[in-house]
């Protein structure tokens, strides 16, 4: 699945803090495949403020493949139906929608 630099932040934010030993296992293992590495960082010269916000450089290209098992991506879509029903989407979470629930 193809997924920007704004939309693999996202997904790291929405994961699921707690549950029970296969939920912390599978978000671990989004963590490592989602997260951006320490080359992709300075590449894309990522700064997180004190407020929490981060800034990168938008002038590179932003998409990357990453190869997610099918229980990944349900953990991710299970928690973003969540969102929906406590309707706490943001518009930062319509793409991650689309790709996730929507199938787009």
């Amino acid at each position: 699945m193809k997924l920007t630099v704004l939309e693999r932040l996202m997904v790291l934010g929405i994961l699921p803090g707690a549950g029970n030993i296969i939920l912390m296992r599978l978000r671990q293992g989004l963590i490592e495949k989602i997260g951006l590495s320490p080359e992709e960082i300075k590449k894309y010269g990522l700064k997180v403020n004190e407020e929490g916000n981060a800034t990168w450089d938008l002038t590179i290209p932003q998409e990357k493949n990453i190869e997610l098992k099918p229980t990944e991506i349900v953990t991710v879509k299970e928690t973003l139906e969540g969102l929906d029903k406590e309707e706490k989407i943001t518009p930062q979470h319509i793409s991650l929608y689309e790709k996730f629930v929507e199938g787009g």
